[in-house]
């Protein structure tokens, strides 16, 4: 058990941070709109890095491989995954756009007055 927790600290610490903030949200309510800076700038640098952690991740993981031989077939499962979860993602994203249709509130002629007033082609009837 001390083995697990040891393992997951970070992992915890971070679901604390979650659980914690959304009771200060619950509880201070709108005051709690004060700590909304702080919350971007944790997330802006969490967005930032998380593209270079898994790039250099699978990088040296690639680089420090004893069989070589194994490379092939790794990277072939790689791209199979990636190409399978991005056409698995475009088809939810496309059913959900027929499901809910996202210009439903939308005033589109008022989305034409900018763009003509902006120098945009509004050629294309939508």
């Amino acid at each position: 058990m001390q083995n697990f927790i040891k393992n997951y600290k970070m992992s915890f610490a971070l679901l604390l941070s979650v659980v914690i903030g959304g009771l200060l949200g619950v509880i201070l309510g709108p005051k709690a709109n004060v700590l909304e800076p702080f919350g971007q700038i944790y997330l802006n640098l969490l967005f930032t890095l998380i593209v270079p952690l898994v790039f250099f991740g699978v990088t040296s993981s690639i680089a420090n491989m004893g069989a070589m031989n194994r490379l092939g077939k790794i990277l072939l499962s790689i791209a199979i995954i990636f190409s399978v979860t991005a056409m698995i993602s475009g088809v939810l994203a496309l059913i959900s756009a027929l499901l809910f249709n996202p210009l439903e509130k939308i005033d589109t002629n008022a989305i034409h007055n900018i763009l003509a007033h902006a120098g945009g082609d509004v050629s294309a009837d939508t």
